[in-house]
């Protein structure tokens, strides 16, 4: 099909192949970022996956994160995304929502897709898709997201 011939598309079965992907896709930032997660602890205080969100909320215009559960314990165990939030002012927003599928969505043309897993891990089936030049696919997602984004909850921050 045509549509499909314009993108490449990749699947992933492993954490180090997933946290690689990730990057990649971080990597190609250059307008935004937008993500929802469960923001496992162990992995995205990895120094590679943190390198890879610090330099793209340099890159880019706007990164928004949904964090998939209760952000509270997050605050405490990825305190570094939360202490940027504040530094960046609005250019980093994070919100929360209960359940949401785990998304990468970086510039309207570079996708992750997760597979539904359980809370307590990083989920490693996945579904990588980048260069897409089809705008009815990236609309699709968009759409899906912004409708999440609108419906998630702020966060309460410390002062």
């Amino acid at each position: 099909m045509a549509i499909f011939n314009s993108m490449a598309t990749e699947k992933t079965n492993t954490t180090e192949t997933t946290k690689e992907k990730i990057i990649h896709l971080l990597n190609k930032s250059k307008e935004y970022v937008w993500m929802s997660t469960g923001l496992y602890p162990s992995f995205y205080n990895d120094t590679n996956i943190k390198k890879a969100m610090v330099d793209a909320i340099k890159r880019v215009k706007q990164i928004r994160i949904i964090i998939a559960g209760n952000a509270e314990t997050k605050k405490t165990e990825v305190e570094w995304l939360f202490e940027l939030e504040n530094q960046c002012k609005g250019k980093l927003q994070i919100k929360q929502s209960e359940r949401v599928p785990h998304w990468l969505i970086v510039d309207g043309k570079h996708f992750r897709l997760e597979k539904p897993h359980a809370s307590d891990g990083v989920g490693v089936k996945n579904l990588f898709v980048t260069d897409v030049k089809q705008p009815v696919i990236s609309d699709i997602l968009e759409a899906k997201f912004e409708n999440w984004w609108f419906k998630a909850k702020s966060i309460e921050h410390d002062e």
